[in-house]
């Protein structure tokens, strides 16, 4: 039961809407609540929760079904009824669909679980649940202006037999047009526990900001979102984030109103600014890359943007990365030469053609298994490919990473890293003066092009802390386990400086005490640093590529700044990488400035100065 403080501010909310009258368009919805499950766990908020938005509603003009701990057929039963409501209240009606309770997400799709369902294996999630994609064909067939999905169904994995799903939660929907979707918590994740009381109760804060911000006149339910997604991630303590895809075409209010007073433009930035850096801090150390693009399309152009460019390219390293190959799946199966022989020739053919020739062929197949999957991957990829959705590409590979066309998405995801994500961190891709440069892919792609130990090391030593470091360390594993031999070290070379100073001859580090500072000399024994400051060393140019085939136009008579984008606080952070484990596998590679990589450990290890 809720406590007097949430009976308190739902009849508040009731009176709030009961005295602002009724909307002028048909609105109609469902509203859902399952926690009693027979063979699963329950949970005490989605049949409270589903009550007090049934409640809210009804005082904002909408006609509600609620149904509470329904089984398979009254849930279906209920949607088909929703559908048709709607098309009898005409094209200008709104249509909501809310669910509270269990949901399931498999292969890129979602589920919801009715009470009854009792579900043993991943093949019966889509016989005994409620695809959430049936929802949205019902609410679009309808034909109405506006639909609204909420769903509150981000949870653990709630049957004991089926085994942790891999990813958990829900997986993202994209809005058809006229729709907006919300989640109570990112897709691939579950809600935060133990709030307000009771198991998963966290799911009860998401229901009881919706009511509370739902009763706010001339507030557009984007902007009431908003509210929605501070309230539940401060009440979670910045463990879950709501989530949301809208593609309506125009605003929707739940209640109508005098709007508050339009704030100032920069006022706006400056708001959406706090919020994207709040939220990113929140979620910065623990997100995957689902997560992390889900906010770049919500905060595409604000300060912490890049951050989180970085991070998605960082985390994208398990997707781009082959698997390890394995033992022949076929191996110790009871097959005869005659099958085994078409059906090599089937995957070396990797059409679904072939696939399905192999199944008619023979009936009783001994490798059907793996055919089936084969195919299902291949039909999947098709669909997944033309969608142009990086999520989906991501929970492909998640499933299939090991399929035929495992390596075309991978490839596909790349390119989109490339050109969507790579292309758009500040410094990576852009001229400077008028002169091109050469991005962190570019360094990478030379070293799978040429596929030597030498370039892979070249990349690693040049971004210590780059997006394909773990992929460059296990090309390099594969590569000596292979037996080529790793790349000898590049003879010393000489770098001029743009104003050389006389060495100092004392064997010091430089600065007082011996710390390195950034504007004092050097004093270090080795010529290409000696006598500089870091801030002078950094106007230097090389007197040969820093990897070699690079274009003389790109190194040539440039500085060190040109090609880095370096000034004093960005030299730090990357100072500071040398002192992580790969930073320090990459203090050991040669470098046109012999040396210079230590002195910036050393001045990250001293603050700084």
């Amino acid at each position: 039961m809720r406590d007097l403080k949430s009976l308190l501010s739902a009849a508040a909310i009731l009176l709030c809407a009961m005295a602002t009258g009724a909307v002028a368009q048909e609105r109609v919805a469902l509203v859902i609540g399952n926690g009693d499950y027979a063979s699963a766990r329950s949970l005490d908020a989605p049949v409270p929760d589903a009550q007090l938005m049934s409640a809210v509603l009804e005082q904002t003009g909408f006609d509600v079904t609620l149904l509470t701990d329904a089984d398979q057929y009254a849930m279906e039963r209920a949607i088909s009824d929703l559908g048709q409501r709607l098309r009898d209240a005409g094209g200008s009606a709104t249509g909501l669909f809310y669910y509270a309770g269990h949901g399931l997400q498999l292969n890129g799709e979602n589920y919801l679980v009715p009470v009854d369902a009792d579900i043993r294996a991943e093949d019966e999630i889509d016989i005994y649940s409620v695809q959430v994609d049936r929802v949205l064909r019902v609410l679009l067939s309808s034909r109405n202006e506006t639909n609204i999905i909420l769903l509150d169904a981000s949870h653990e994995t709630p049957f004991p037999d089926l085994g942790p799903l891999d990813p958990q939660g829900l997986a993202e929907i994209e809005a058809r047009r006229g729709t907006f979707v919300a989640f109570s918590a990112s897709p691939d994740t579950v809600a935060y526990e133990g709030i307000y009381g009771g198991s998963f109760a966290k799911t009860g804060a998401f229901a009881e900001s919706l009511a509370e911000a739902m009763s706010w006149e001339g507030r557009s339910i984007e902007g009431m979102f908003l509210d929605v997604r501070n309230s539940v991630l401060q009440a979670s303590g910045g463990s879950q984030i709501p989530w949301r895809d809208s593609r309506l075409e125009g605003d929707f209010f739940f209640l109508p109103g005098e709007p508050p007073a339009e704030p100032e433009p920069e006022v706006v930035s400056q708001a959406n600014e706090t919020l994207a850096r709040q939220l990113w801090e929140t979620m910065a150390s623990t997100a995957g890359p689902v997560q992390i693009i889900g906010f770049l399309r919500n905060h595409p152009n604000t300060e912490v943007s890049d951050e989180a460019r970085m991070a998605l390219m960082k985390s994208l390293g398990a997707e781009l990365t082959p698997p390890e190959p394995g033992n022949d799946p076929t191996e110790g199966m009871d097959a005869s030469p005659t099958e085994t022989d078409f059906f090599r020739r089937a995957q070396a053919s990797g059409s679904i053609e072939s696939y399905k020739s192999y199944l008619g062929t023979f009936p009783d197949a001994v490798f059907a298994d793996l055919a089936y999957r084969e195919i299902a991957a291949q039909q999947l990829w098709s669909n997944v490919r033309s969608s142009g959705d990086p999520v989906q590409v991501i929970m492909f590979l998640r499933s299939y990473p090991d399929s035929s066309v495992g390596d075309d998405a991978r490839g596909w995801l790349e390119a989109w890293l490339d050109d969507e994500v790579v292309a758009q961190v500040d410094g990576s891709d852009a001229a400077v003066d008028g002169s091109p440069q050469v991005s962190e892919s570019d360094y990478f792609r030379r070293a799978q092009a040429s596929g030597s130990i030498e370039d892979y090391e070249a990349y690693l030593a040049e971004f210590p802390n780059g997006v394909f470091v773990e992929i460059a360390l296990a090309e390099i594993r594969a590569l000596e386990d292979a037996g080529q031999p790793s790349a000898p070290a590049e003879p010393e070379a000489e770098v001029a400086a743009a104003t050389p100073q006389p060495a100092t001859p004392a064997p010091v580090q430089g600065g007082q005490g011996g710390k390195v500072l950034f504007d004092q000399p050097l004093s270090r024994g080795e010529p290409q640093v000696d006598g500089r400051s870091i801030a002078q060393i950094i106007e230097g140019s090389p007197q040969y590529p820093p990897i070699e085939g690079l274009p003389e136009v790109v190194w040539k008579e440039k500085t060190c700044s040109d090609c880095h984008q370096w000034n004093r606080e960005r030299l730090c952070e990357q100072a500071n990488t040398y002192l992580t484990d790969i930073g320090r596998f990459a203090l050991d590679k040669q470098h046109p400035m012999d040396g210079f990589k230590q002195v910036l450990a050393d001045w990250a290890d001293g603050g700084c100065e």
